[in-house]
């Protein structure tokens, strides 16, 4: 016979026995047995507000014996379980019934010692070691998917950063190119001021002179304060100053200058008419 039939007996002579209307059932337990100790609670079932027919004890056994499998298969080997029956006003209980399990997938023997053997020790510390081995390997496994991930975000960041640096340098030589570009067309502006400048300088020089030529006529004034003392340091000057002057002038200025001594010693002291 099961486990189960059993307890549904059990539980099925202990509930419909008679003790009292004032002593009804209150509650059902099961707990562990331990050697030595009180045991631990495992599972309560409240029947105070639970109507149990003698077709629900089948059930209710089931119940029961499942639920001490599931803690038997947590402990590992043979377990030991009593499911006890309070009734109200009673603080213990008033039936038990003992019973064993053996932890599924258990390679002990039938009829095992619970008592801590060398074989039962062994065993534990077996289920110890393969318990911190699933849970470094579990610890392991998290940390490495978080560093993974941590990793692909800082590979997103280095390649997202980097391909900024190279839009940056790209816009920088854009704007070098421009400020080229800038700086060649201002230079050329000032070379063609310059040369305008210098077309202009000369003209300025040489036009004075031609017309001088073509008029036939002087244009520096006698009384001009200015002619006046350009004509004293002309006359002043020795021949080899004049050779030293000329040596250091450009043609234009050569042509300029001969024709301005020329007019200037040309001019009358004291004479009151502009032109000779």
């Amino acid at each position: 016979m099961s486990i189960e039939s059993d307890l549904a007996k059990w539980l099925s002579r202990e509930l419909v026995k008679n003790r009292g209307a004032d002593k009804p059932a209150t509650r059902i337990s099961l707990r562990h047995a331990s050697p030595g100790t009180k045991g631990s609670s495992v599972e309560d079932i409240d029947l105070t507000e639970r109507i149990l027919s003698t077709d629900d004890l089948p059930t209710l056994a089931e119940e029961i014996v499942s639920r001490a499998q599931t803690d038997a298969d947590g402990l590992g080997n043979i377990q030991r379980y009593i499911v006890t029956i309070y009734v109200k006003g009673e603080p213990r209980a008033v039936q038990r019934f003992p019973f064993r399990i053996r932890a599924n997938g258990d390679e002990f023997e039938e009829g095992a010692e619970e008592a801590p053997t060398m074989k039962g020790l062994t065993s534990q510390l077996m289920r110890h070691n393969e318990a911190m081995a699933k849970t470094l390997v579990h610890s392991v496994a998290g940390i490495t998917q978080i560093m993974a991930r941590r990793l692909e975000s800082s590979d997103n960041t280095v390649a997202r950063l980097t391909e900024q640096v190279y839009k940056n340098m790209e816009l920088l030589e854009e704007a070098k190119s421009d400020q080229h570009a800038r700086d060649m067309e201002l230079l050329t502006t000032e070379a063609k001021e310059t040369r305008t400048n210098q077309m202009f300088e000369k003209m300025a020089v040489l036009v004075p002179v031609i017309i001088n030529r073509l008029a036939g006529q002087k244009v520096l004034n006698a009384e001009d304060p200015n002619a006046m003392m350009l004509k004293a340091f002309a006359e002043s000057m020795t021949p080899e100053q004049f050779k030293q002057i000329q040596s250091t002038l450009k043609p234009e200025q050569l042509i300029l200058l001969a024709q301005l001594m020329n007019n200037v010693r040309q001019l009358p002291a004291g004479s009151s008419n502009g032109t000779s």
